[in-house]
């Protein structure tokens, strides 16, 4: 499976959820192709992808904080989501 940890707002708050989730991801299904998806740098991480409406197709499963837009855009193309509210 291929699965996107997406982060899209604060880079301190967001990057442990995807740090996290994505540590998880690859500890427990070690055969996945983890993606860490964010709108800024995180350390020059080469895995990180984005515009994500250019990702979302090819995607077995999201995992993001909830917000407006990757609620419409996963739900728009029928991506499975796993939402992980964070506080603002």
């Amino acid at each position: 499976p291929v699965v996107a940890v997406v982060a899209t707002g604060a880079a301190p708050g967001d990057l442990g959820l995807l740090r996290l989730a994505a540590g998880m991801l690859e500890r427990l299904h070690p055969s996945a192709t983890v993606l860490r998806c964010a709108p800024w740098s995180a350390g020059g991480d080469p895995l990180f992808r984005w515009p994500l409406m250019e990702w979302l197709p090819g995607l077995d499963l999201v995992i993001g904080a909830g917000g407006y837009h990757l609620a419409h855009e996963t739900a728009a193309l029928g991506v499975p989501t796993f939402f992980v509210p964070q506080p603002r």
